[in-house]
């Protein structure tokens, strides 16, 4: 990071870390009937970096698939049930 990055990059990632790290460490996880609990998120803060960086990755390639197929004058096909949602809500 350190020799790649200019100071501005540095701190903007750490930001969004931080702000990944709270949200996640929000969230409340059942562990049995009777008892929830929170996660300490910086345990888990790399897997939860990877996860929320694939979904968005994952997106903007969906989102260029939809132009690709806008290009070649088709639409994407709509499941049974599904009709009122975009394609982009149906990702989501």
């Amino acid at each position: 990071m350190g020799e790649f990055w200019d100071q501005k990059s540095v701190e903007e990632y750490n930001r969004w870390v931080q702000e990944l790290a709270t949200a996640y460490g929000n969230e409340v996880h059942q562990t049995s009937e009777t008892s929830a609990e929170t996660i300490n998120a910086y345990q888990t803060i790399n897997e939860d970096i990877a996860d929320n960086l694939g979904v968005h990755i994952s997106y903007l390639s969906y989102l260029e698939y939809l132009k690709q197929l806008e290009v070649e004058g088709k639409q994407e096909k709509i499941l049974p049930g599904l009709k009122t949602y975009s394609p982009q809500n149906v990702f989501i």
